[in-house]
């Protein structure tokens, strides 16, 4: 059976390099009981998080992305999924220019 979001599908990836989900967490910054939350779909990742999990599996993060397009079945969920994402990110990197911008 194939994964039907990001996360299940990180975290096929996550016990495929036989990785410990304790391990993830840490890293990422979350309580190892909010990854069941996370896989049941009842919380999705943050760009942010995206971001530390690709560097703790050692992949990039497009690598990792792809990965889940290849994997995730239902295309109407990866997309709502991804453009959240990407509106998230722009949003990230709109507030990291606007403080290097100096006060008119």
């Amino acid at each position: 059976m194939k994964p039907q979001t990001l996360s299940v599908s990180i975290m096929n990836v996550l016990e495929g390099k036989g990785l410990s989900m304790r391990e993830m967490a840490s890293v990422v910054g979350v309580h190892p009981s909010e990854l069941s939350r996370i896989r049941s779909g009842s919380r999705e990742w943050t760009t942010s998080q995206l971001i530390k999990i690709a560097e703790f599996l050692k992949m990039p993060l497009g690598a990792l992305l792809l990965y889940a397009m290849r994997e995730i079945e239902d295309r109407a969920a990866l997309n709502d999924q991804f453009s959240r994402l990407l509106d998230e990110l722009i949003t990230e990197v709109r507030d990291a220019l606007e403080s290097l911008s100096p006060a008119a």
